[in-house]
């Protein structure tokens, strides 16, 4: 499942790569995709903090249920949780993993 949180916190679920990459390419703008579980408390930890940062930058927010979304986490060969990407025009600018993420968004500033 992937949740699309935007400053109208519209949703939209996507249930394939195929819908995921169309979702990316029509964004025209960076976009932060974090691939997370329920599960996992750094995960819970994480949302609040990247929809803070995605309003800031006016960038949307991509969150991947990987439990749901298994597919979609074995092609970006998600192994650790959560880990978080910043992609424009379908290419991956930063990847990074963990909670500690605002150092990575300085460069988009």
């Amino acid at each position: 499942m992937l949740r699309v949180l935007r400053r109208t916190f519209s949703s939209q679920v996507i249930k394939s790569s195929r819908q995921h990459e169309a979702v990316l390419q029509q964004t025209g703008e960076p976009s932060i995709v974090t691939f997370v579980a329920s599960w996992a408390g750094p995960c819970s930890i994480l949302i609040p903090r990247l929809e803070e940062i995605s309003e800031r930058l006016n960038m949307s927010l991509y969150i991947v249920d990987v439990d749901k979304c298994v597919e979609l986490a074995e092609e970006h060969a998600i192994q650790m949780l959560p880990t978080t990407t910043v992609v424009h025009d379908n290419k991956t600018l930063c990847r990074f993993t963990g909670v500690n993420v605002e150092k990575h968004f300085k460069v988009f500033q």
